[in-house]
């Protein structure tokens, strides 16, 4: 006498319009057996024995991987420091710094942020210590203000001098030359850094793009190296 067992795993094939569609589904694999017993009957039993497999939707997993290759990282943070010389800079640093929000960059200035009562130390402090970059836009009154440390500049280069002293990230700290300037308004404590000139139009374009490679971390792309001469082979 045989004794089989028997179960079956059922799939729907339509689902409900409600509900969306497993991604995950665990199916059963059969395996059967023989095992005889050794009796006057003779009798045999036949034993089925299911393994697992796991089946996932593929559909789904490219939808995953879509997902996640459109994470991004946390765009640079970036404050932008400035001296009021007048409405027309204020004006010019305010487009740059609309032009790196357009570009990816978290950047901000003073004036999108402070109110009428609100401590400004507290606010540059603040600004210059949580920010990944600082950008100091270098005009003649602010490397007056910032080498004489006189007004706000002046407490912002303090900031920066005594954070330079200390910390050994220096590329932190990056000197912009603005529209009608040149490289004469570099602040005595920057002086010696490579700045990034933004004082011609002309090459505008070419300088920006050279200062959003060091924003993110990217360094410009290196010429092929090609064959030496033959006569030196």
């Amino acid at each position: 006498m045989k004794i089989r067992g028997s179960c079956w795993l059922f799939l729907r094939s339509e689902f409900d319009s409600s509900s969306e569609p497993p991604t995950r589904l665990k199916l059963q694999r059969k395996k059967r057996s023989t095992l005889t017993f050794n009796n006057p009957n003779d009798k045999s039993v036949q034993v089925e024995v299911r393994k697992k497999r796991t089946y996932v939707k593929r559909g789904r997993i490219d939808e995953n991987v879509e997902k996640t290759d459109k994470i991004t990282h946390r765009p640079p943070k970036v404050f932008i420091s400035y001296s009021w010389d007048n409405e027309a800079h204020k004006k010019w640093v305010a487009q740059f710094a609309t032009e790196l929000r357009q570009s990816g960059v978290d950047a901000f200035i003073d004036d999108w942020y402070l109110r009428p009562g609100d401590p400004i130390t507290e606010f540059m402090e603040k600004s210059i210590s949580t920010s990944d970059f600082v950008l100091i836009v270098c005009t003649e009154k602010y490397k007056e203000k910032s080498d004489s440390r006189s007004g706000g500049v002046g407490y912002e280069e303090s900031i920066i001098s005594s954070d330079l002293f200390q910390n050994t990230n220096h590329r932190k700290y990056i000197p912009i030359i603005a529209k009608n300037s040149n490289g004469k308004n570099i602040p005595l404590a920057l002086h010696s850094k490579v700045y990034i000139d933004l004082s011609s139009e002309e090459h505008y374009l070419q300088s920006f793009q050279k200062l959003l490679l060091a924003l993110f971390g990217k360094m410009p792309e290196l010429p092929p190296i090609g064959n030496p001469p033959t006569h030196l082979l």
